[in-house]
């Protein structure tokens, strides 16, 4: 098992920027689940002090919040400082960058898994309009509730609905890379064994 795991290692990191040819389930996902636990490692190690840090922030600023609560109804308005945006902002680019080498990370292998079951490389794009859609809507939902203003909820409807779809398209990509290898296609490179 080891030995799967490193050689799968092995091949897709010295296979970054290969977009051709074709992957055997056992060449993609060792390598697959090791980026996705690295990106959830460095998410949580980076993303821990921050939101640390945004607590403590509105939390001290609480008082200044004006809170209106009555039966079946509760609002309040934070009215904290500037610097609590700029840390929701900070997370957000945090976020962005971590997408970014993601994506650049696992690209090429996910393009040949594809092809190695007779599909289009181009599949693998599936869920990321989504995704992008949903970090920059988030990231304007965040500005306009930071600026005092009423929250947008249409925009907020949009990103919820957007998130289900996003879902539904990672699912369908995840099964088609999941799925056998297809022998009988020949133009994607030699024919592979499962």
């Amino acid at each position: 098992m080891a030995n799967v795991w490193i050689a799968s290692l092995q091949h897709c990191t010295t296979s970054l920027a290969r977009f051709s040819g074709r992957d055997r389930r056992d060449q993609f996902w060792p390598f697959a689940g090791t980026v996705v636990a690295g990106v959830f490692l460095v998410w949580g190690v980076s993303i821990s002090p921050a939101m640390s840090r945004l607590q403590h922030a509105m939390l001290a600023n609480l008082e200044a919040a004006n809170v209106a609560s009555g039966p079946g109804e509760y609002s309040a308005n934070y009215a904290g400082p500037p610097q609590v945006e700029n840390m929701f902002n900070t997370l957000l680019l945090v976020m962005a960058g971590i997408v970014v080498v993601f994506i650049a990370l696992l690209a090429a292998a996910v393009v040949r898994r594809l092809h190695d079951r007779g599909s289009s490389g181009w599949w693998g794009l599936l869920p990321l309009p989504f995704l992008l859609f949903g970090l920059a809507g988030f990231g304007y939902f965040q500005s306009q509730i930071g600026s005092g203003g009423p929250p947008p909820m249409g925009l907020f409807m949009a990103i919820f609905f957007n998130n289900f779809i996003y879902i539904i398209c990672l699912v369908i990509l995840i099964v088609m890379l999941a799925s056998k290898s297809n022998p009988a296609v020949k133009h994607y490179g030699p024919a592979t064994t499962d």
